[in-house]
């Protein structure tokens, strides 16, 4: 009897994680105009901080900078302090919104994103979870857990890439759980290879 009590409890709280996923997909559908233009603006200030501070220019096109291999005029005292006073708290805040984005919809994707807006996504909001700032780990990572398992991931390797990043980049063991393999070069050097398509 007892067995039966625990199946059927399972079931209900199976179905009920199943319809929350449903209604998550159906709220970001209704409003995915909305969350594309703030999770896009997040991203391209994300990224335009950064390269100003690496390049000396806003541009949040990685590709066309680092095809410049320019160095940044900005001295380093100048460059730690955009770090301490612009960056890292904009970092808390878009990681604090992300939470409540996710809580919400789910974590959107890029996949998700072009299903359910039938649009190119040209940017990956996986980036914003990405710079979460390290203090605010420990909240983050129980959520990164739940999304993948509701496969809210375009892959495991994103995943893995996430949870690298949130325990510290010091442990390769979460990427190589999920989704990469470590491969020598002609040099020795080590590196990681996403196996994920």
């Amino acid at each position: 009897m007892p067995f039966l009590k625990y199946f059927i409890l399972l079931f209900i709280l199976s179905s009920i994680d199943a319809y929350s996923q449903e209604a998550q997909d159906s709220l970001l559908e209704s409003n995915i105009d909305d969350v594309i233009e703030e999770l896009q603006l997040m991203y391209h200030l994300d990224q335009s901080l950064r390269n100003f501070v690496e390049y000396g220019e806003f541009d949040s096109n990685t590709d066309r900078l680092d095809s410049l291999n320019i160095e940044s005029s900005l001295s380093k005292s100048t460059r730690d302090n955009i770090w301490d006073f612009t960056i890292n708290p904009i970092d808390s805040i878009k990681s604090e919104r992300m939470i409540k984005i996710i809580e919400v919809y789910g974590f959107p994707s890029v996949d998700r994103l072009e299903k359910l807006s039938g649009k190119d996504i040209d940017f990956n909001p996986i980036i914003l979870l990405v710079h979460t700032p390290f203090k605010m780990a420990k909240k983050l990572i129980p959520i990164v857990n739940e999304e993948f398992k509701k496969g809210n991931f375009r892959s495991s390797c994103e995943y893995g890439y996430i949870l690298w990043h949130l325990h510290g980049r010091s442990d390769f063991k979460y990427m190589l759980e999920n989704g990469y393999k470590m491969e020598t070069d002609e040099k020795g050097k080590f590196k990681l290879i996403s196996t994920c398509d």
